[in-house]
């Protein structure tokens, strides 16, 4: 895809509509989402990331609006603190106890998910950021809670989620944590509730205990430097939803609603499911100058993808 002609594409129909997307990054260690930046200079940017060590506070003017908060995102209101574990990787970071059992299956796992800290700290919800800020809405919500993505998606209220264009989660497919919401559980909702899988990737780790190792290591000498040599398993995976058309149709979406799907759909590299929604946007809301142009934009984006 010619990233200059989409991102020239993208600023003219943002300019002419007025549209200013809501991005909200949780579990927002490092900088923001590549994806985003064709629509960063008109989006409202907000990351939550209570595990502080590797977040990189960026100054520059990239976004129309940034918002940064040290907090973390639960899916209760009845409380606003919750305990916090933090592990040997930031990454790993957790309301969520680590279930050492189940990781004991993959030693390089086992070891960056060792607990180095206990804390108390505050939280909020999803509703109360809504509130908060006076937000309409959440147009796209990036999810990287490491082992709470469904239980935070189902606890936005339905004037919130019904709304909500584009979901990335970022599940287990192993019980990394001690009852996390594995990818089974958060795909079948999603599916479920008007949501369609655009892109999935798997990560993993080797699986093999350390006593394993540790026995090896009697019988060959440094074992435990060659254990890359073994077949990756997958442990968790990275994957995106795009709202359907039927649940925009069932819900008396906005055409501004359809407009940034359309968008989201162009940056994601989805050219077919535009397509899709720049006729059902002539169909619901007749010939336009902006049907004509989704439509045009779409062809010409495509006739620019390699063969």
């Amino acid at each position: 895809m010619d990233i200059n002609l989409t991102n020239n594409i993208i600023n003219n129909i943002c300019l002419e509509h007025n549209l200013h997307p809501i991005l909200v990054d949780i579990g927002s260690t490092g900088d923001s989402p590549v994806i985003w930046s064709a629509i960063e200079s008109f989006s409202t940017y907000i990351g939550f990331d209570p595990d502080t060590r590797d977040i990189q506070i960026i100054t520059d003017k990239r976004f129309k609006k940034k918002y940064i908060i040290n907090k973390a995102v639960t899916s209760s209101d009845k409380n606003n603190s919750t305990l916090f574990y933090y592990t040997k990787s930031t990454h790993c970071s957790s309301t969520l106890f680590p279930n050492f059992k189940s990781l004991s299956n993959y030693y390089s796992l086992f070891n960056i998910f060792q607990v180095e800290n206990v804390d108390i700290i505050k939280t909020t919800t999803l509703n109360q950021l809504v509130s908060d800020l006076n937000l309409s809405s959440l147009d796209w919500i990036k999810l990287d809670t490491q082992g709470t993505d469904l239980r935070i998606i189902k606890s936005l209220n339905s004037m919130i989620f019904n709304k909500v264009l584009v979901v990335d989660v970022e599940p287990g497919l192993i019980d990394a944590y001690v009852g996390e919401d594995l990818f089974s559980d958060v795909h079948g909702y999603l599916v479920g509730n008007g949501f369609w899988l655009s892109t999935i990737g798997l990560n993993g780790a080797n699986r093999i205990k350390q006593s394993t190792i540790e026995e090896m290591n009697k019988r060959i000498s440094n074992f435990h430097k060659s254990i890359q040599k073994i077949k990756g398993s997958p442990g968790w995976c990275n994957a995106r939803y795009l709202r359907t058309l039927e649940w925009l149709n069932e819900h008396s979406a906005l055409n501004k609603d359809y407009i940034l799907l359309w968008i989201f759909s162009i940056i994601d590299n989805q050219i077919g499911f535009a397509l899709d929604i720049a006729f059902e946007y002539e169909k619901l809301f007749g010939k336009s100058n902006i049907s004509e142009m989704l439509v045009n934009y779409s062809l010409l984006i495509f006739n620019n993808l390699p063969e």
